[in-house]
């Protein structure tokens, strides 16, 4: 045996961990090199054969030489970057993990894969360039922009193998974190939404393959001055914001262009307005403003028996897994992989008592956890698509009431049965951190619900009635400070559902009082109310769709969907007169999930095309206005298909 082990030493190169001060004289390593905790690379330093972060820890790289071989950031490494840092040879990421830029650069020699599923966060403000080499993005992987962060993409062939609506490749968490495409090719090799953040076009910018840029965003976006954002033949531009704003793509100026060469432009019931750059026509061009809206129909695609009672389901943000809370003994949490035609229980979990709550992280790698068990805990499992392994937990100490992460994933909070004091921690992907609290009210004994706003600055709670039971806080290092309050209802009645839509400017809540109430927020404050819902049951659970334009109400004695507008609410579809404790719209806005006692209904809504002749003005694509006129250039041999609405230098 000791032979054996011997000739292992020998035989086996071997894995070092340890800073590398390269200031005085040269270190090159041919050995895959390991990093722990706050370690350092600094000076002339080359790594010839990859190395590793440990999870959870952070490397500070400042070195002025290339790195070539595997990188594996063990799925919560960090890698910081002091300087900028050349790839060159063979490189390979082996896992997920985070990159922090401090307006630093990540330059490619050679192409670059993000595997299968495997999510890379990006921070701070970070470059890749890809100096005409290619960055392949494998099913499911992701380059994720956490909140207050910028990533640059110049240079470079984007391949995108696979993207999903609610966990897209380019995936943007936060409308304070920004995108910019510089000198890009982006292949849509499937199609890509982008539901948050602003986008910026430099240079020039060319969409191809057979799919579509799907364009969620609420916030605004730029074709830079001199720039031009190019659709190849058969590619989609698809203007769906999850906002009531027609000029969300803008160009910068006269010279900016968006040409488009046999492909589509399409809109939703928002319309969209371009104007004061330039708009370039080649070949066979779609111009479609027809919108989907719901129609006051809704069918059940799939049932799924738990056996027990169902408290609380979510879709993954991919849509295809669903987790369930549930009542049922050995089975108290469950993930299903959800298809139209078909479910398959992926994985579970004995709890020891029911699951009340739970909801998954950002970027779907992630289920925190609660429970009412006596000194009950969050808990925090991992997620690879084929199983769930427990990661850590945060006691609780009396039963948890709802869970909810920060946009980006880095934060988790929760409220707590008989305890006016929700808590906040930070999660770095193996432990929890404690951050700071919110505090509900002196005189409300208990918080029930949590919810984030999109721009991850605010979050906002609410609980039994007493003072003010629901309250906003800006969230901040220490004690969350109180930014508004607001009482409803009267003594004895409680709110248990808060949530932001998905543009931020509204909040919905609602309680044992028969109405839902959105609050308008606008720059940190709250603001009056703008509508309400009637309906004679309590409010367990609701959701906004992703478009922010329907909301799901699941009720002591029904399902409700709502169309909402600022000023009304009007009920689209009336379902059961059962308890529905939970609902769940996917990711694409195409199924809402709800339950009905032991259970699950996977519902998909009936869409059909607008044609009244309000929705065609309303829906019209404005080519510019009488504020901003837009240059129009139909090339020779081109032709306009119209579909719709389309008006000319018109003010709209």
């Amino acid at each position: 045996m000791f032979f054996l082990l011997a000739l292992w030493l020998l035989f086996v190169p071997c894995v070092h961990a340890e800073s590398l001060d390269g200031t005085s004289s040269v270190i090159y390593k041919e050995a895959h090199h390991v990093f722990r905790n706050n370690d350092t690379v600094e000076g002339f330093v080359q790594l010839k054969n990859g190395f590793t972060v440990l999870p959870g820890s952070a490397l500070f790289m400042e070195t002025v030489c290339p790195v070539s071989g595997g990188i594996d950031l063990r799925g919560t490494g960090t890698l910081v970057l002091e300087k900028s840092l050349i790839l060159e040879g063979v490189i390979s990421l082996s896992d997920s993990g985070k990159i922090y830029g401090n307006n630093t650069s990540l330059i490619l020699h050679n192409d670059l894969t993000i595997p299968y599923n495997k999510v890379l966060h990006c921070q701070g403000q970070l470059t890749i360039n890809g100096n005409g080499n290619t960055l392949r993005f494998d099913k499911a992987s992701q380059l994720m922009l956490d909140n207050l962060s910028s990533l640059t993409l110049k240079n470079m062939h984007i391949i995108i193998a696979q993207s999903f609506d609610g966990q897209p490749s380019l995936n943007i968490s936060s409308p304070l974190s920004s995108l910019t495409l510089d000198n890009v090719i982006l292949d849509l090799g499937s199609n890509v939404s982008i539901n948050q953040g602003h986008l910026f076009f430099k240079n020039d910018v060319v969409m191809t393959g057979t799919n579509a840029l799907l364009y969620h965003t609420p916030s605004s976006s730029y074709i830079l001055s001199g720039s031009k954002l190019y659709f190849d033949s058969a590619t989609t531009f698809s203007y769906t914001p999850a906002a009531h704003a027609q000029d969300l793509v803008r160009f910068q100026d006269s010279s900016s262009q968006l040409l488009l060469n046999g492909c589509s432009l399409k809109t939703s019931s928002t319309g969209m307005l371009l104007d004061k750059g330039n708009l370039i026509c080649k070949n066979n061009v779609a111009l479609d403003s027809f919108a989907e809206n719901l129609e006051n129909d809704i069918t059940t695609e799939q049932t799924v028996n738990i056996g027990a009672t169902v408290n609380f389901v979510r879709w993954s943000p991919d849509g295809r897994y669903l987790a369930i809370g549930s009542e049922l003994s050995g089975y108290q949490l469950m993930i299903i992989r959800y298809e139209q035609d078909s479910y398959s229980l992926i994985d579970y979990v004995s709890y020891g008592t029911g699951v009340k709550v739970l909801n998954w992280s950002p970027d779907g790698k992630f289920l925190a956890v609660g429970s009412a068990l006596s000194g009950a805990q969050v808990k925090i499992y991992g997620f690879n698509g084929a199983s769930l392994s427990y990661i850590t937990s945060i006691d609780a100490s009396s039963d948890v009431t709802h869970v909810a992460w920060s946009p980006d994933g880095r934060y988790l909070a929760f409220t707590r049965l008989s305890n006016n004091l929700g808590q906040i921690y930070f999660f770095d992907g193996t432990t929890c951190t404690y951050w700071c609290y919110f505090h509900i009210g002196t005189l409300t004994p208990s918080s029930y619900c949590v919810a984030w706003a999109p721009s991850g600055l605010y979050l906002c709670s609410a609980g039994t009635k007493g003072g003010s039971h629901f309250r906003c806080f800006r969230f901040s290092s220490s004690e969350s400070p109180l930014i508004g309050s607001i009482s409803y209802g009267s003594d004895g009645y409680f709110l248990d559902h808060v949530s932001w839509s998905p543009d931020g400017k509204y909040i919905l809540m609602g309680g044992d009082w028969g109405t839902a109430i959105f609050q308008a927020f606008s720059d940190g404050s709250l603001g009056s109310q703008v509508s309400s819902t009637d309906h004679s049951g309590n409010l367990y659970d609701a959701m906004w769709s992703p478009s922010g334009t329907l909301v799901a109400l699941g009720l002591s004695d029904g399902l409700e969907i709502w169309r909402f507008s600022p000023g009304s609410g009007i009920i689209i579809k009336d379902i059961t007169t059962s308890a529905v404790n939970t609902v769940a719209f996917s990711p694409d806005g195409q199924r809402l999930a709800w339950s009905e006692g032991t259970n699950i209904n996977v519902s998909r809504l009936i869409y059909n095309t607008s044609l009244s002749v309000e929705d065609y003005r309303n829906n019209a694509i404005a080519l510019g206005s009488t504020t901003h006129g837009l240059n129009v250039t139909i090339l020779s041999g081109a032709r306009l298909n119209m579909r719709g609405n389309v008006i000319f230098n018109n003010e709209y």
